[in-house]
């Protein structure tokens, strides 16, 4: 009788095919590949905040962020604006 000794362990069977583990493991390279090439990008992204925040530039580029972003607004709502202009003279017109 064993009263410290290990007790046997068993191997859980594998009943997955050749190709069936092949794929997976190809699969786990794969994923460890992008990991570390998602992890590369984030690296470099923060370095050039990191970078621009020191230099004072990225608060000129959220200016020039919010500058574009109105304007593009303006446009947007002179377009629609004239778009709706346009397409009710066209209605009143076929109407009569």
């Amino acid at each position: 009788m064993r009263i410290f000794g290990k007790k046997k362990s068993e191997e859980p069977m594998d009943d997955r095919t050749k190709i069936e583990k092949s794929f997976e493991e190809k699969g786990q390279e794969i994923g460890k590949l992008a990991g570390e090439l998602t992890q590369k990008g984030l690296d470099r992204f923060t370095d050039i905040k990191v970078k621009l925040e020191e230099e004072g530039k990225l608060d000129k580029l959220y200016e020039v962020s919010d500058k574009v972003s109105s304007k593009t607004k303006e446009v947007v709502n002179k377009v629609t604006d004239k778009t709706k202009t346009v397409m009710d003279k066209t209605r009143k017109n076929k109407d009569e």
